[in-house]
């Protein structure tokens, strides 16, 4: 049996999905994770946070994927919900997005010491490995997996799942990594500096 982690968190081991239910989010493949996750760890239960309007046949197939794979008492769809109402429950995050910019949900998880099992797309791996050499440093907040692919995210799952010492290790990181880079002020540094450079660079454009 997994040595579960965050003990001072209720058991079972949550597991949370934060997207819209959409192709491009691949939930499908969130899904056939969590059903090989299940087939080693008993105690876990799934969570899919995001609204499941937005293209009802896909949902429909989500539900029914969820139903072949016997999954009713181990996965649910909750819908929009406040995420920081559940970030003092949450054991792990996941994504399996096929495209995806610099994930928001990343960053909340990180920040409350979550650490993150995310596809390598966007902005996914700079913010779980670290964009600079000094940010790099810090260590790993989570695990880069390939696309599409349910044997790797169950994999990387179990791996945070079972090993204490690699999840505190990525869950500290996490909270120095947002800390130290993904501030309020200094993530308005860093969109103030573009701007600056872009209206630099458009003025001289109109004066040439």
């Amino acid at each position: 049996m997994a040595a579960f982690i965050r003990q001072h968190k209720p058991q079972p081991f949550i597991i949370a999905f934060i997207g819209r239910v959409v192709p491009v989010k691949d939930v499908k493949t969130f899904i056939r994770a969590i059903r090989r996750v299940c087939n080693i760890v008993q105690d876990v239960e799934a969570y899919v946070m995001g609204d499941y309007n937005q293209d009802k046949e896909y949902y429909d197939e989500c539900r029914e994927l969820v139903r072949l794979l016997e999954l009713q008492d181990k996965l649910f769809f909750l819908g929009n919900v406040d995420v920081s109402d559940w970030l003092s429950k949450i054991h792990l995050v996941v994504l399996t997005s096929i495209s995806e910019g610099q994930p928001l949900a990343i960053l909340e998880a990180n920040a409350a010491g979550i650490p993150v099992v995310a596809t390598d797309v966007g902005g996914c791996r700079e913010l779980l490995k670290g964009k600079t050499y000094d940010d790099e440093k810090l260590g790993e907040s989570g695990i880069i997996t390939g696309l599409s692919d349910h044997g790797q995210t169950a994999d990387a799952i179990l791996t945070l799942l079972t090993n204490l010492s690699r999840y505190k290790s990525m869950a500290e990181t996490g909270v120095k990594r947002t800390a130290r880079y993904y501030d309020l002020d200094n993530c308005l540094s860093q969109y103030r500096s573009m701007y600056e450079k872009y209206l630099t660079e458009d003025q001289a454009k109109w004066q040439a």
